[in-house]
């Protein structure tokens, strides 16, 4: 099975993949006087290095305070958190994918809230861990909910993706998510309870001694510049698991692929039904030990349909302590998936 696979698969990649530079750059990216002692503060303190803690205290209780108010539909207190020139932006196709849209200032942050906090019921926020890299935060959670007017819940995965003025207030903050899997729940009909693909529950960093941006670059330099599939495996621990969020019954590459037989198969699940329409552009690296968030742009042209399709990603890695990617996590812009493999 493996040696068929990585036959198929070599020859799809060397096929596909053109040599060319794929250029790789990074954008570098009042305060309330008490911290509220609560359960989601004390998740960010255990689960942070306490070095990195106290010199990003402030910035870490303002995102927790944020999180809290929204758990607990305080809307005034987080325009408190953030600043004057303040951009949410959410992933997704505006007008379609509900709430999907850029927002500037505080009333526009209000308005959005509002329209947001009222068109469902937050059960619960499950905080998984914080990459902190300066004056960028990457805060991986689990949010479940239950829509108002269509009586569908929904778990699913985000990455809020923070940046801090110097004074601790959140100047920026964009959502990535199962953007079709929350599309979904706004619908009338079919499943009642909608979750995306899900990972490991293996939220530790741990210290390691390379940097997991340059790995994650190196990768990037195999799959998509020189085509070198055996490369990429070599970088792959044994157990690895790879997951494309996305809807399995609609994208074909969507799915949890296991240990290395499943990331081949991933690979031949892609390029058997997608065509690369352009080198991807990446933006910029949030690390922190054994932890990297890449932001970049791919896009792909679906084979069946002919459609173009433009994803914003987030994707997110983990490393074992000999260098071996574990994890691979997905954060693609599912309904533009979608859109590109239906008619």
């Amino acid at each position: 099975m493996q040696s068929k696979l990585f036959s198929i698969v070599s020859t799809i990649v060397v096929f596909l993949f053109i040599i060319s530079s794929c250029a790789m750059y990074e954008t570098s990216s009042t305060n309330e006087n008490a911290a509220e002692d609560n359960s989601l503060l004390s998740s960010i303190i255990t689960k942070q290095d306490n070095k990195i803690f106290d010199c990003k205290e402030k910035s870490l209780k303002n995102i927790e305070k944020f999180l809290y108010s929204l758990e607990k539909e305080k809307v005034r207190r987080i325009s408190n958190l953030v600043s004057k020139d303040f951009t949410l932006s959410v992933t997704g196709r505006e007008g379609t994918v509900p709430f999907a849209g850029t927002y500037y200032g505080k009333k526009a942050l209000e308005q959005y809230l509002d329209n947001f906090l009222s068109s469902l019921k937050i059960k619960n926020i499950d905080l998984q861990y914080n990459i902190i890299d300066n004056d960028n935060i990457n805060t991986h959670l689990n949010l479940v909910a239950k829509v108002l007017s269509t009586g569908k819940s929904f778990d699913l995965e985000y990455i809020f993706q923070w940046q801090l003025d110097k004074n601790g207030l959140i100047k920026y903050l964009k959502l990535y998510y199962d953007t079709y899997a929350f599309y979904k729940a706004y619908q009338n009909g079919g499943e009642t309870y909608i979750s995306d693909i899900k990972g490991t529950n293996d939220f530790q960093l741990i210290n390691v001694n390379f940097d997991s941006e340059e790995m994650a670059k190196t990768l990037y330099q195999k799959f998509f510049t020189e085509g070198d599939l055996p490369g990429v495996i070599n970088m792959l621990d044994t157990n690895v698991l790879w997951v494309m969020k996305g809807d399995p019954t609609i994208i074909s590459y969507a799915n949890a692929y296991s240990e290395v037989d499943g990331f081949m198969q991933f690979v031949y699940n892609l390029l058997g039904t997608c065509t690369m329409a352009a080198m991807p552009e990446f933006f910029y690296y949030v690390k922190q030990d054994n932890k990297v968030d890449v932001h970049l742009i791919e896009q792909w042209i679906c084979n069946s349909t002919g459609k173009l399709m433009k994803f914003e990603i987030i994707h997110s890695f983990s490393f074992t302590a000999d260098g071996k990617i574990k994890e691979f996590k997905s954060y693609n812009d599912t309904y533009e998936g979608y859109y590109g493999f239906t008619q």
